[in-house]
């Protein structure tokens, strides 16, 4: 069952599932899910995520399908988990390749505790998702091995969580404000919706600083969120002002 709801083998799945009762006790690890809200396999992922054991992972598994949902765009898979009643808000363990994203894995992820400890919302994976729309670079944050869907259902995914209440200012976890995120990998069309949902222009953390010295960092697009940013009193510090010398001539 897990090998083919990792195909998408909906054929399979109906067999084992709806026509045949004797399987009714039959049980989906959290990783399988997972992997199927990864690649957007919404006509299989509702009767699998009832079916998810042990139960006290339940929660945990719901918030990190949205997480990955999130980060590769699929926008129907994102309504139904809020639906479902997916915590917008949740900061939990990324879910991620178990081989660290670099390389093809036959069977997908799943979080790999030897390796990573960093902590996701739904809102700051989604941002972080755009990343792989634009130039790659040494972080390579965009590698996947989950299907990723088009930056116009990736940038509605985003727009969706904003609608059902995920924070614009919450850093937990990865230690990063998504207005931040969104200045360094998505489109000004993006920033602007995160500024009107009440993202805070000014916030800074020690490790990332600010959205306008993410922005100033970009290789292509900088200059109108940079704008917008300014618009939105995002105030510029001394250490700012050496970040906009050292990065003019990209402009």
């Amino acid at each position: 069952l897990s090998q083919a709801a990792r195909k998408n083998n909906r054929q399979v799945v109906v067999y084992w599932l709806e026509e045949h009762p004797e399987h009714h006790n039959l049980v989906v690890d959290p990783a399988t899910v997972i992997d199927v809200a990864g690649n957007g396999f919404m006509d299989i992922l509702p009767p699998l995520i009832e079916r998810i054991r042990p139960m006290d992972s339940f929660e945990k598994a719901l918030s990190q399908c949205l997480q990955v949902a999130s980060k590769n765009g699929h926008k129907e898979v994102v309504e139904y988990l809020i639906g479902e009643n997916a915590d917008v808000n949740a900061v939990v363990e990324e879910a991620r390749c178990a081989s660290g994203g670099n390389d093809p894995c036959d069977y997908g992820l799943f979080y790999d505790r030897r390796r990573s400890t960093r902590k996701l919302s739904a809102l700051q994976a989604a941002l972080m998702g755009f990343e792989r729309f634009g130039p790659k670079t040494q972080y390579e944050y965009w590698r996947s091995s989950w299907t990723g869907a088009d930056a116009s259902s990736q940038q509605q995914s985003i727009e969706t969580l904003l609608a059902k209440g995920a924070d614009p200012n919450g850093a937990d976890g990865y230690e990063r404000y998504p207005l931040n995120m969104a200045a360094a990998y998505c489109t000004i069309e993006i920033v602007q919706e995160l500024i009107s949902s009440g993202a805070r222009a000014e916030a800074a953390t020690k490790e990332h600083g600010t959205a306008l010295q993410a922005a100033a960092r970009r290789e292509i697009g900088g200059l109108p969120i940079i704008k917008a940013l300014l618009e939105a009193n995002a105030s510029v510090r001394s250490e700012e002002r050496r970040v906009g010398k050292e990065c003019r001539s990209r402009w």
